[in-house]
């Protein structure tokens, strides 16, 4: 955001120049209700800050009455506000107001030309953080992942993802929900080329994965869950969310492998050294993508129902 759009300008602010009496200086301070106002020379150039501390100073130090007609640039400041070049970026004005009820804003032959006020700073930054909200619930990446995912089954050889891409993936697998919390599935991770060739020669369709750089095997621990039913709902919910895992590194893709021949898994789990209590739901090939596929084209709607058929 450009400073030009919360800039207080400098027609609508209360100044004081340097060649105002003190006496004046006090009136203005007083109709204003301002406790700090910036300073200006004859040129409109920003000399300094003028607060009623700097004030009370001078007519302490120098006498009230004598003090009265002496011009405001020989009055003694405390402190003046820094100021800040209108190019700046408006996050450079954060750091001034943590100490400035004001921030005096320059252009670039340093002339002053308003200020932005803490005020309205921190009901611009509320402002950014009530949009960031309202985009939060507009842009829903997860169901933009959902929509836009296809089967990727080409993948670019030679092409090593990092270890702590692989890490983000593979750890969905302990937060995926199952029935009532049992978490009785398990993964395993390969990514030696040989043994995916093993296990594509062992799968009743394994050509489909064979050149895949990375695969995952979805198990179930059949003593922890023996009901059939709820360990292959507990699989499904993993195997989707382990594709939307990967779908959310945008040069990465895979597809999900059937498994619904136990003879054919069986020779897969021992090939790995899989104990007999586990059982194959399914399984995730995936890569770097070395096919691109559109999105889907929306689906019949008629599909859907709402309370009744």
């Amino acid at each position: 955001m450009n400073i030009l759009m919360i800039l207080t300008p400098k027609s609508e602010v209360i100044y004081l120049s340097t060649k105002m009496r003190v006496r004046d200086a006090m009136e203005v301070l007083k109709k204003a209700r301002f406790n700090s106002v910036p300073l200006l020379d004859e040129s409109g150039h920003y000399v300094g800050t003028v607060t009623e501390g700097d004030i009370l100073w001078h007519l302490d130090q120098n006498g009230y009455e004598d003090s009265l007609d002496m011009r405001l640039k020989n009055v003694k400041r405390i402190r003046d506000y820094a100021p800040v070049s209108v190019d700046e970026e408006i996050d450079e004005l954060i750091h001034k107001a943590l100490g400035q009820n004001f921030i005096p804003i320059l252009d670039d032959r340093k002339y002053f030309i308003g200020i932005v006020t803490r005020k309205n700073l921190i009901s611009t930054y509320i402002k950014k953080v009530d949009d960031n909200k309202e985009e939060v619930v507009h842009k829903n990446e997860v169901l933009d992942n959902l929509y836009k995912r296809r089967s990727i089954r080409r993948f670019k050889e030679g092409i090593t993802i990092p270890q702590e891409i692989i890490d983000e993936i593979v750890k969905v697998s302990l937060v995926t929900p199952t029935a009532m919390n049992r978490r009785p599935h398990e993964i395993m991770l390969v990514d030696d080329p040989q043994v995916i060739k093993t296990l594509s020669e062992l799968h009743q369709r394994g050509g489909q994965f064979e050149k895949a750089p990375y695969l995952i095997l979805i198990l179930n621990d059949d003593e922890k869950e023996p009901n059939a039913y709820l360990a292959n709902s507990n699989c499904s919910a993993l195997l989707i969310s382990l594709l939307l895992a990967v779908e959310s590194f945008d040069n990465l893709g895979g597809f999900w492998v059937s498994t619904r021949y136990p003879e054919y898994n069986r020779k897969m789990l021992n090939a790995v050294g899989v104990p007999e209590r586990f059982s194959l739901y399914g399984m995730v090939a995936f890569g770097v993508k070395g096919e691109h596929k559109p999105a889907n084209e929306p689906l019949n709607p008629e599909k859907i129902h709402r309370n009744k058929w």
